[in-house]
């Protein structure tokens, strides 16, 4: 049974990733991602499994979708994907 409301869902998310329960925390943000698809938290959850894991690949794939489906960001949202697009580049620059 997973709870109906944004919030709800997003204290599971953390709950699940500090009892290292990822997979029930990356389904969660999946469940987020499909019910609210147009919402920055359901994103940001998933970018937030993705960093627990150390999934620079799913990271980079939640980048990608957040800048094509055009997803509003607040100052926040903006600067925790800024901070991840900042490290990628770093990470591709050491190994040039």
């Amino acid at each position: 049974l997973e709870p109906e409301n944004m919030d709800a869902m997003l204290q599971a998310v953390d709950n699940y990733i500090d009892m290292e329960n990822i997979t029930e925390a990356s389904a969660m943000a999946e469940t987020m991602v499909i019910k609210w698809p147009n919402r920055e938290e359901s994103w940001l959850a998933r970018l937030k499994v993705c960093q627990h894991t150390y999934d620079r690949a799913g990271i980079q794939s939640v980048i990608r979708e957040v800048k094509k489906r055009n997803i509003y960001l607040t100052p926040q949202g903006r600067s925790i994907i800024s901070f991840w697009e900042e490290d990628d580049g770093k990470e591709e620059q050491e190994h040039v």
